[in-house]
């Protein structure tokens, strides 16, 4: 970042200060997530906190009217990163959820000129719950309800619902607010401006149902419904060793053994027919490739990468030793 600052002509400085500033606030951020801090002294985060609201300023005062939305998203979001009352943990967690959004924005104002911004997926217990409870959901209806023939119909309904509103949120903001604030509880801040994971999760199950494959398609969806949230939960925790894409090695880890279990339970108690060898080599067949699609995935969302890869596994380990 310092090399860029160096070769920046004087016109782009401003612009390349907010990206080194979007840079610092996404660390700061992550650090003041409540499953992350982990003893993490109040004092130093406010320091840190301080500087960037100075940086905030200058750089807000640097473009000067040049780029009046860039100057905005700076303004908004030095105005979530103060503190209203006492510096007391309830505070600061209250500032960091405030400044969530305000720092989606600005990541989207400064991709829109063309620079790489890391997106935030902060800790959302709700959000966990609700993969489970969606994966779950979707693997007992592959299992118990829907026909081998139905799948695909269904499915492609589904998806074109999720699209739908895609694109209507798209053209008419005020559904997209609607929609954020309906979904705000499970959705990540950077949905508002994206295309969600539910939607991208719909365009997988299309896929997986068109395998025709049940086991393959349960397994899968079990996969992305408990060893997904698993990670990020262990990751978030209890990471001590990076590895990429703020992935952690003890994340993927856990992303392995849950994934192994929950495809372990899905073939023993709907495909009991097949042997215990094979229910092993198919469970670890879905979980250890679908692990590492979420860890290297970054322009793929890990909603339509990890079942597709998951599904792969397990028919790849099936025609190996099936």
């Amino acid at each position: 970042m310092v090399a860029q600052v160096l070769s920046a002509s004087p016109a782009a400085l401003p612009t390349v200060a907010a990206v080194a500033l979007a840079d610092d606030v996404y660390d700061l951020l992550r650090r003041m997530d409540p499953a992350r801090r982990q003893g993490e002294v109040l004092s130093s985060l406010l320091t840190e906190l301080d500087d960037i609201q100075h940086r905030l300023e200058r750089a807000e005062r640097g473009l000067d009217g040049d780029d009046i939305e860039l100057e905005s998203c700076l303004g908004a979001i030095g105005t979530a990163l103060q503190l209203p009352g006492v510096a007391d943990a309830r505070a600061v967690e209250g500032m960091r959820r405030a400044a969530l959004p305000t720092y989606e924005e600005l990541a989207a104002c400064l991709i829109a000129r063309g620079h790489r911004i890391r997106r935030l997926r902060p800790t959302n217990y709700a959000r966990n719950v609700f993969h489970v409870i969606g994966g779950t959901t979707a693997m007992l209806l592959v299992e118990m309800v829907l026909p081998v023939d139905w799948m695909v119909p269904v499915a492609l309904g589904a998806a074109a619902w999720a699209w739908s509103l895609e694109l209507s949120r798209r053209a008419f903001p005020p559904i997209n607010d609607v929609l954020m604030r309906f979904f705000g509880s499970v959705a990540h801040p950077h949905e508002a401006n994206r295309v969600n994971s539910s939607t991208w999760f719909s365009t997988a199950v299309v896929m997986l149902a068109l395998l025709g494959s049940v086991p393959a398609t349960a397994v899968a969806l079990a996969v992305l419904g408990w060893a997904d949230p698993a990670a990020a939960l262990v990751g978030r925790r209890f990471g001590r060793h990076p590895l990429i894409n703020g992935r952690t090695l003890e994340g993927t880890l856990a992303f392995m053994a849950v994934g192994t279990i929950v495809g372990m339970v899905v073939l023993s108690v709907f495909h009991g027919e097949l042997s215990m060898g094979l229910r092993v080599a198919m469970a670890l067949g879905a979980a250890v490739p679908a692990a590492i699609a979420e860890l290297v995935a970054r322009r793929i969302d890990d909603n339509l990468a990890i079942p597709l890869t998951a599904a792969a596994g397990l028919l790849c380990a099936a025609a190996v030793l099936g």
